[in-house]
């Protein structure tokens, strides 16, 4: 018999916050305290779900700000990855002309007993 996942809690992490335009490189974990370690959030482990919506075309880098930028624009919105790559934080970069709205869900991996 297969022995189930078992989650720990907290489950996931949910962020909303805004992104005026003009801005580069709006580093997520350094300005939203309840994710990517912060002080409700999962503790610092890598995340491999990330939910990312926004009303406005905006690029963002996984991790690092030395890495490729991927454009969203908000027909593409939500932009979801799921256990594509490990995930420690992101950068965004608001050129639209308006401030983008912003909403971020990660999950952190399920630990199996």
């Amino acid at each position: 018999m297969n022995t189930p996942y078992q989650p720990t809690s907290p489950y996931y992490d949910n962020v909303e916050f805004t992104v005026a335009t003009a801005t580069t490189d709006y580093n997520v974990a350094s300005n939203n305290a309840g994710i990517f370690g912060g002080s409700s959030s999962i503790a610092g482990q890598p995340v491999y779900f990330v939910r990312f919506v926004t009303d406005q075309t905006v690029t963002i880098k996984f991790n690092a700000t030395s890495e490729d930028a991927i454009t969203i624009t908000s027909n593409m919105s939500p932009f979801v990855l799921d256990e594509v790559v490990e995930v420690r934080n992101i950068f965004i970069t608001n050129n639209s002309g308006n401030t983008a709205n912003i909403k971020v869900l990660t999950a952190k991996p399920i630990q199996k007993n």
